[in-house]
C-alpha cells in the first residue's frame, strides 16, 4: 500500500518543484532586489554580459572541435554552432606512368563554434583551450554592462503593477471605458516585452558565449589515376582505316560538287572552244 502511495505522490512533488523554480525563474526578470552593493564596480549583483572570440591555428582541426564539444558538455555548457569546411588550396596534375597520371592536391581545413557556458566556469574554459592549440593569434574578451538596463525594465513593470492595483481599487475594470482597456493592455504588452527582455539579459548574464574560429596548415593529398587521354586513345589500325574513310569523303565530295556545277562547267566549256576557234580564225587571216 504505501508503495502505491509513494508512486502517486512523488510525480506531483516533483511537477510542483518544478512549477515553483518556473515561476522563481519569471519573477527574477522583475526583481529590483540585489543581493549585494552595486554601487561597487565589481559587485557580483551587477548583471555583466561576457563574450569570447578565439582565432587560432591547430594541429588537426577534427580533433580540436571534438575535444571543444566534449569539454563544453562537460562543463555544463551548450554547443550552439559546430561547422567545419575543407577547401582546396592548389592543385597540380603530373604525368606519372603511361598510362596514369598524379594529383597533388592541397587542402585548407577550417571551423567555427560558438559554445556557451555557465559564466562562473569561464575561466576554467579559457585555461584549457590553449592546451588544444599551437597558436593563439586573436583573442578578445568583451563585458558588456547591462545593470542599469535590467534596473530599468524591472522599474518600470513594478510602476505599471502598483499602477493597475491602485487603479483597480479606485475603478473596478467592468466600469472602465473602452479606451482605457485598450491602453492598458497595450502597456501588459509592454511589461511582457521589458520581462522577456530580462529574461534574455539574465540568460546571456549566466551563460558566455565563446566564438572560436579554428585553422590548420595545408594537408597533402597525392592520388594516382588513369590518364583518360591516353585510355580513349585510338589504335594505329584504326587510325589508317579512319583516315582512309576520311580521304574516301573528300573524294565522294568533290565529285558531288562537281556534278552539282556542271552547268557552270557546260558553259566554261563553250565559252572556252568559242575563243580558241576566234584565235584560230584571226591567226590564218593574218597569215
Amino acid at each position: 500500500m504505501l508503495r502505491y502511495i509513494l508512486i502517486a505522490v512523488i510525480p506531483v512533488i516533483l511537477f510542483s518543484s518544478c512549477a515553483s523554480n518556473t515561476e522563481e525563474y519569471f519573477s527574477s526578470a522583475d526583481s529590483t532586489g540585489f543581493a549585494n552593493d552595486v554601487t561597487l564596480l565589481n559587485s557580483p549583483s551587477r548583471k555583466i554580459v561576457k563574450q569570447v572570440e578565439i582565432k587560432s591555428k591547430v594541429k588537426d582541426v577534427l580533433n580540436a572541435v571534438s575535444a571543444i564539444e566534449e569539454m563544453t558538455r562537460s562543463l555544463d555548457g551548450l554547443v550552439a554552432l559546430s561547422e567545419m569546411q575543407t577547401g582546396r588550396m592548389e592543385h597540380k596534375t603530373l604525368h606519372y606512368k603511361v598510362d596514369s597520371l598524379k594529383e597533388v592536391t592541397v587542402y585548407n581545413t577550417t571551423a567555427n563554434l560558438q559554445v556557451k557556458v555557465p559564466s562562473y566556469l569561464l575561466d576554467t574554459m579559457l585555461v584549457s583551450l590553449p592546451a588544444l592549440m599551437d597558436f593563439v593569434s586573436y583573442r578578445n574578451i568583451k563585458q558588456d554592462d547591462r545593470t542599469l538596463a535590467y534596473l530599468r525594465n524591472s522599474l518600470k513593470n513594478e510602476l505599471y503593477v502598483a499602477k493597475m492595483e491602485t487603479d483597480e481599487k479606485h475603478t473596478p475594470i467592468t466600469h472602465r471605458k473602452q479606451g482605457v482597456i485598450n491602453a492598458d493592455s497595450s502597456k501588459a504588452e509592454q511589461v511582457v516585452d521589458r520581462r522577456i527582455e530580462n529574461l534574455q539579459l539574465l540568460d546571456d548574464v549566466n551563460y558566455t558565449t565563446i566564438n572560436i574560429q579554428l585553422s590548420q596548415d595545408g594537408q597533402v593529398h597525392t592520388a594516382i589515376v588513369p590518364d583518360v587521354t591516353y585510355a580513349s586513345k585510338e589504335p594505329f589500325s584504326t587510325q589508317v582505316l579512319y583516315a582512309l574513310g576520311g580521304g574516301l569523303d573528300i573524294l565522294k565530295g568533290i565529285v558531288v560538287l562537281l556534278v552539282r556545277i556542271w552547268p557552270l562547267l557546260f558553259m566554261s566549256a563553250i565559252i572556252w572552244v568559242l575563243y580558241n576557234t576566234r584565235l584560230r580564225r584571226k591567226a590564218k587571216s593574218i597569215s
